[in-house]
Protein backbone atom coordinates (compact mmCIF):
# COMPACT_ATOMS: atom_id res chain seq x y z
CA UNK A 1 0.00 0.00 0.00
CA UNK A 2 1.45 3.08 -0.63
CA UNK A 3 2.47 6.15 1.78
CA UNK A 4 2.37 9.90 0.75
CA UNK A 5 4.21 12.16 2.81
CA UNK A 6 3.74 15.79 2.88
CA UNK A 7 5.87 17.88 4.26
CA UNK A 8 4.21 20.34 6.36
CA UNK A 9 7.32 22.53 8.41
CA UNK A 10 10.00 21.93 10.44
CA UNK A 11 9.61 18.29 12.03
CA UNK A 12 5.93 17.84 10.73
CA UNK A 13 4.43 15.65 8.12
CA UNK A 14 0.95 14.77 7.26
CA UNK A 15 0.62 10.78 6.24
CA UNK A 16 -1.81 9.01 4.24
CA UNK A 17 -2.05 5.31 4.28
CA UNK A 18 -4.88 3.10 3.09
CA UNK A 19 -8.08 5.37 5.22
CA UNK A 20 -6.03 6.42 7.89
CA UNK A 21 -4.38 9.74 8.40
CA UNK A 22 -0.88 10.20 10.51
CA UNK A 23 0.20 13.94 11.53
CA UNK A 24 3.64 14.02 12.71
CA UNK A 25 4.68 16.17 15.19
CA UNK A 26 7.77 15.91 16.08
CA UNK A 27 10.05 13.41 18.64
CA UNK A 28 8.37 10.65 16.88
CA UNK A 29 5.24 10.63 18.06
CA UNK A 30 1.94 10.68 15.71
CA UNK A 31 -1.62 11.38 15.83
CA UNK A 32 -4.11 8.75 14.08
CA UNK A 33 -7.69 7.89 13.69
CA UNK A 34 -9.64 5.04 12.29
CA UNK A 35 -12.79 3.95 12.11
CA UNK A 36 -14.77 0.90 10.85
CA UNK A 37 -14.75 -0.10 7.21
CA UNK A 38 -17.89 -1.12 6.81
CA UNK A 39 -20.26 1.77 6.29
CA UNK A 40 -23.27 2.54 8.78
CA UNK A 41 -26.97 1.14 7.76
CA UNK A 42 -30.09 0.64 9.41
CA UNK A 43 -31.78 -2.19 9.08
CA UNK A 44 -35.03 -0.91 7.85
CA UNK A 45 -36.49 2.12 5.66
CA UNK A 46 -37.77 5.56 7.27
CA UNK A 47 -40.50 7.27 6.41
CA UNK A 48 -39.81 11.01 6.40
CA UNK A 49 -40.50 12.43 9.66
CA UNK A 50 -39.35 8.95 11.55
CA UNK A 51 -35.82 9.18 13.81
CA UNK A 52 -33.78 5.56 14.17
CA UNK A 53 -30.76 4.36 16.35
CA UNK A 54 -27.66 3.83 14.53
CA UNK A 55 -25.55 0.75 15.12
CA UNK A 56 -22.45 1.12 17.79
CA UNK A 57 -19.74 3.04 14.85
CA UNK A 58 -16.06 1.83 16.24
CA UNK A 59 -13.39 5.04 15.92
CA UNK A 60 -10.06 4.34 17.44
CA UNK A 61 -6.48 5.71 17.77
CA UNK A 62 -4.00 4.50 15.35
CA UNK A 63 -1.47 6.95 15.72
CA UNK A 64 1.81 6.70 19.42
CA UNK A 65 0.17 9.15 21.75
CA UNK A 66 -3.24 9.40 23.77
CA UNK A 67 -6.13 11.54 22.32
CA UNK A 68 -8.98 12.96 22.28
CA UNK A 69 -11.80 12.31 19.62
CA UNK A 70 -14.42 12.80 17.63
CA UNK A 71 -17.06 11.50 15.87
CA UNK A 72 -19.29 14.17 13.61
CA UNK A 73 -21.69 13.71 10.67
CA UNK A 74 -19.67 14.95 7.63
CA UNK A 75 -20.67 15.27 3.81
CA UNK A 76 -17.57 14.34 1.64
CA UNK A 77 -19.81 13.39 -1.19
CA UNK A 78 -21.08 17.17 -1.92
CA UNK A 79 -22.12 16.02 -5.68
CA UNK A 80 -24.65 13.47 -4.48
CA UNK A 81 -28.34 14.24 -5.06
CA UNK A 82 -29.42 13.10 -1.53
CA UNK A 83 -27.27 14.29 0.80
CA UNK A 84 -28.11 13.12 4.62
CA UNK A 85 -27.46 16.39 6.51
CA UNK A 86 -24.96 16.14 9.29
CA UNK A 87 -28.14 17.93 11.26
CA UNK A 88 -30.48 14.78 10.58
CA UNK A 89 -27.42 12.95 12.59
CA UNK A 90 -28.13 13.51 17.10
CA UNK A 91 -25.33 11.95 19.26
CA UNK A 92 -21.97 12.97 17.78
CA UNK A 93 -19.93 15.62 19.05
CA UNK A 94 -18.91 13.38 22.53
CA UNK A 95 -15.22 13.26 23.46
CA UNK A 96 -13.30 10.28 24.07
CA UNK A 97 -9.79 9.96 25.20
CA UNK A 98 -8.30 6.58 23.32
CA UNK A 99 -4.92 5.37 24.57
CA UNK A 100 -2.55 4.48 21.57
CA UNK A 101 -3.71 1.41 19.72
CA UNK A 102 -6.88 1.36 21.20
CA UNK A 103 -10.36 2.24 20.53
CA UNK A 104 -14.30 3.39 21.30
CA UNK A 105 -17.53 2.20 20.22
CA UNK A 106 -19.64 5.11 20.04
CA UNK A 107 -22.92 4.86 20.85
CA UNK A 108 -26.20 6.61 21.19
CA UNK A 109 -26.14 7.90 17.61
CA UNK A 110 -29.74 8.56 15.88
CA UNK A 111 -30.52 9.81 12.61
CA UNK A 112 -34.11 11.44 12.22
CA UNK A 113 -35.56 12.15 8.93
CA UNK A 114 -36.97 15.57 8.99
CA UNK A 115 -40.97 15.92 7.76
CA UNK A 116 -41.45 16.19 3.93
CA UNK A 117 -38.41 14.37 2.84
CA UNK A 118 -38.12 13.22 -0.38
CA UNK A 119 -37.70 9.01 -0.71
CA UNK A 120 -34.96 8.01 -1.69
CA UNK A 121 -31.26 7.01 -0.22
CA UNK A 122 -29.57 9.26 1.61
CA UNK A 123 -25.55 9.74 2.00
CA UNK A 124 -22.93 11.30 4.08
CA UNK A 125 -20.08 10.10 6.09
CA UNK A 126 -19.11 9.49 9.54
CA UNK A 127 -16.28 10.54 11.11
CA UNK A 128 -13.94 9.95 13.70
CA UNK A 129 -11.01 12.66 14.19
CA UNK A 130 -8.33 12.84 16.79
CA UNK A 131 -7.28 16.02 18.03
CA UNK A 132 -4.43 18.23 16.70
CA UNK A 133 -1.42 17.38 16.53
CA UNK A 134 0.47 20.44 15.44
CA UNK A 135 0.26 23.81 15.31
CA UNK A 136 2.27 25.31 12.46
CA UNK A 137 1.20 29.22 12.30
CA UNK A 138 -2.51 29.20 11.88
CA UNK A 139 -2.81 25.73 10.75
CA UNK A 140 -3.54 22.78 13.00
CA UNK A 141 -2.66 19.55 12.18
CA UNK A 142 -5.14 16.20 13.31
CA UNK A 143 -5.98 13.29 11.90
CA UNK A 144 -9.59 11.85 10.34
CA UNK A 145 -11.09 8.91 8.87
CA UNK A 146 -14.57 8.09 7.44
CA UNK A 147 -17.00 5.94 6.72
CA UNK A 148 -20.71 5.73 4.93
CA UNK A 149 -23.61 6.41 6.54
CA UNK A 150 -26.52 5.15 4.45
CA UNK A 151 -30.42 5.82 5.60
CA UNK A 152 -33.09 4.72 3.22
CA UNK A 153 -36.26 7.44 3.30
CA UNK A 154 -39.70 5.04 1.94
CA UNK A 155 -42.42 5.80 -0.07
CA UNK A 156 -42.63 6.95 -3.77
CA UNK A 157 -39.94 9.27 -5.18
CA UNK A 158 -40.39 12.20 -7.88
CA UNK A 159 -36.64 12.02 -8.38
CA UNK A 160 -35.57 9.26 -9.83
CA UNK A 161 -32.98 6.65 -8.37
CA UNK A 162 -29.46 7.54 -6.81
CA UNK A 163 -26.84 4.74 -6.89
CA UNK A 164 -23.44 4.64 -5.41
CA UNK A 165 -20.34 5.60 -7.61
Amino acid sequence: MPLIAIPAAAGAAVIITGGVLLASHGAGSTVGAGIQGAPVTIDRSLLAGQSANLPPVWMGNTGNVTETMVMRADNLWPHRRRILRASWVTGTGKAFTVDPGHGEYVTGLVVHVPAGTEPGTYRTALAASASAGTVIGRANFGAAAATGLRVVVAGESSIGTDRMR
